[in-house]
């Protein structure tokens, strides 16, 4: 269930990240870091909305979010 809920919410904000910030901010070191914090918020609020109050899934979508940005930083500086 929880893997479901995962994809769909990615699938969700993935848009924004790829098409909507770009296409709003030009800068690309700025549209990149709007679109992080916008998508991790955004993100948290889903969580909280699926899990409920009582269930703290902040840290988790951060440090999801955090890998996720680490992983494409590292793909986008290899030769």
């Amino acid at each position: 269930m929880l893997a479901g809920w995962t994809l769909a919410i990615n699938l969700f904000t993935l848009p924004f990240v790829w098409f909507v910030f770009p296409n709003v901010i030009h800068s690309y070191y700025a549209s990149l870091a709007v679109s992080e914090v916008f998508i991790t918020l955004l993100e948290i609020a889903i969580w909280r909305q699926v899990m409920g109050p009582k269930h703290s899934v902040a840290w988790a979508v951060f440090l999801a979010n955090l890998a996720s940005f680490s992983i494409g930083l590292a793909l986008a500086a290899r030769p």
